[in-house]
């Protein structure tokens, strides 16, 4: 989509000192054209989407994975610029001049901001054993309170107040709203969420309103399942009646009026002048637990508090007593089920001629001992725990991959959420679930650069123009310190500079010298390296001209590392003859 009738208004350029991190988060703005107005929640950043490897390590997109984008007044007035924020990584920085791209879609809109504030009234928080929880969305807020005047009812009931730039008769998300019922001291009995109904004058789970009240749904838009059914974000709970909401999951949506006041509450009922009020009919009731819904619901490690390990990566140095990471199984207490660990497939070295082997290798069967025997339950708790058995280091090339299957008892089901990134699943959601959750492990790895022998009589100048002068990536021999698929953790880029020379005649150029020249070792080894600035000359160093010497220079910047050892390879004699 790019930018509609917006644009950025400039670019970021900030001098820095070769070498140095710690640069500072640059920053800039979306600027609407002429009789356009903006808000950040229009706009989306893709820039890690777009640019991948090319700016992991480089930019730190937090925990959301994307770039910060805040309104810097309030959404939509004539004022109002959205502004980018893009924090780098503390260990980054630059050798020479560097873009980094971004990539933002959004619109600007035709309709300035209406600042609204509207109503939703609600008994369910203020009775026993239920509690409301507001989740906003972006440039929303909320003040709750009581309702204040003479009528008796007023006391009874909880008021939620939403404030926000809204824009007339375009829908704005306010917030979703979650209803939730308390868990039962009494395990023979459950609480659930429920409706008042008296008289059937209030069918659904929010309160009808008479032909003459001021309590009206205009402009409201609820999301919701409606009563009695039970919505995909619900949570269910079995009662002796059969499943019912255990949490009630609301989304709300709201579209302004035009020339409506949109006034701050200030006592008393509603006001068909200046309010617009919703109100829940929603409450909490208990049910005999005669039967209870036994499920497992999540599968968590703390692998990723090993170093180099993460959700779903062992540690090239493997578990031991010493580093035993934690399984944490999430469920209903007395949900049963069976868990084994096994190591599924070795592939030996990296490249297009690496071999596969299917079952075990250091494991009979591939079973890996020491892990909960026989049918487990979950505790009262409702998390079951246990520690990973001991893995061996891997420090060959290739990687292996581990397979956790759970297996659910007669009676227990495995919800879909327990399926991790990569993981397989049969009969999801029944009693005879079963779910594979994938591991893997990698050696340390690096990356090296070297060169064909120089032909005879051609000589490097000195240790510090030679080919090994080149540092690698990654580090070397027993000292590796490259996670797979992961940039460096200290440089990531190289500036080099070699020299070679020859008495009795001259070089002179052969060949373009480009990225074609280096040629890597290992295919399909999915490390990215780029060369930038590549330079080939007749004479010693930058300013020479002698043709007894020869010299080359360039920029190696290192964004990932691959599933094992890379070695990029150079021949100076395609770029040089020397006659």
């Amino acid at each position: 989509m790019a930018l509609e009738n917006c644009e950025i208004v400039e670019s970021s350029i900030a001098d820095q000192v070769s070498g140095e991190g710690n640069i500072t988060a640059r920053e800039l703005y979306i600027k609407p054209k002429e009789g356009f107005y903006v808000a950040a929640k229009d706009f989306v950043d893709n820039t890690y989407d777009t640019y991948s490897s090319y700016v992991q390590g480089i930019i730190d997109f937090g925990s959301e994975g994307k770039l910060q984008l805040t309104d810097t007044t309030t959404p939509y007035a004539d004022d109002n610029e959205v502004k980018i924020t893009v924090n780098l990584f503390a260990d980054y920085s630059i050798t020479e001049d560097t873009i980094l791209s971004i990539d933002i879609d959004g619109r600007a809109s035709a309709t300035p901001a209406t600042n609204v504030n509207i109503q939703v009234i609600e008994l369910f928080s203020t009775l026993s054993n239920g509690s409301i929880t507001i989740d906003l969305e972006e440039g929303v807020s909320v003040v709750d309170g009581g309702l204040i005047g003479s009528e008796s009812w007023l006391s009874d009931f909880k008021r939620h107040q939403f404030t926000f730039a809204g824009q007339v008769d375009i829908e704005s998300k306010v917030a979703t709203i979650t209803l939730k019922a308390d868990t039962n001291a009494d395990v023979d009995f459950v609480n659930f969420v429920d409706r008042f109904n008296s008289g059937g004058e209030h069918p659904d789970w929010f309160y009808e309103p008479g032909p003459n009240s001021l309590i009206g749904n205009k402009g409201f838009r609820w999301v919701y399942e409606k009563y009695p059914n039970i919505g995909s974000s619900d949570v269910s709970i079995n009662t002796g009646g059969g499943p019912k909401p255990e949490q009630k999951h609301f989304v709300l949506y709201y579209t302004p009026e035009p020339d409506f006041a949109y006034d701050t509450y200030d006592g008393g009922g509603p006001s068909s002048d200046t309010d617009r009020w919703n109100v829940f009919n929603a409450k909490v009731s208990t049910a005999e637990a005669s039967t209870r819904s036994l499920s497992i619901t999540n599968v968590t490690t703390d692998l990723g508090s090993l170093p180099s390990g993460s959700f779903n990566v062992i540690p090239s140095s493997g578990i031991t007593t010493n580093n035993t990471p934690i399984v944490k199984v999430y469920g209903t207490p007395g949900a049963a089920f069976r868990v084994e660990f096994k190591e599924s497939k070795v592939v030996e070295g990296v490249s297009s001629n690496r071999s596969t082997n299917t079952g075990a290798v250091d494991y009979f069967g591939g079973i890996i001992p020491n892990m909960p025997s026989g049918i487990v339950v979950i505790p009262r708790s409702g998390i079951y725990t246990f520690k990973m058995p001991n893995i061996t280091a891997f420090t060959t090339t290739g990687w292996k991959e581990f397979e956790m299957k759970i297996t659910a008892s007669n009676g227990t089901i495995i919800k879909s959420s327990a399926i991790k990134t990569g993981g397989t699943s049969s009969n999801i959601g029944t009693s005879s679930s079963i779910v594979t959750n994938k591991f893997y492990q990698y050696p340390k790895v690096n990356i090296e650069f070297k060169a064909e022998d120089l032909p005879a009589g051609w000589a490097y100048t000195h240790s510090d123009y030679n080919i090994s002068s080149i540092p690698n990536f990654g580090g070397s021999g027993s000292n590796k310190t490259g996670v797979p698929l992961m940039p460096p953790r200290t440089a990531r880029v190289i500036n080099f500079e070699v020299r070679i020379t020859k008495t009795g005649g001259a070089f002179s150029l052969n060949n373009t010298f480009d990225r074609s020249q280096f040629v890597a070792t290992e295919r399909d080894n999915r490390d990215v390296v780029s060369f930038s600035n590549l330079k080939a000359r007749i004479g010693e160093g930058l300013t020479d001209t002698t043709v007894t010497f020869a010299t080359i220079t360039g920029t190696i910047r290192c964004s990932r590392f691959g599933f094992g050892n890379q070695v990029y390879t150079l021949d100076l004699s395609k770029i040089f003859t020397f006659t």
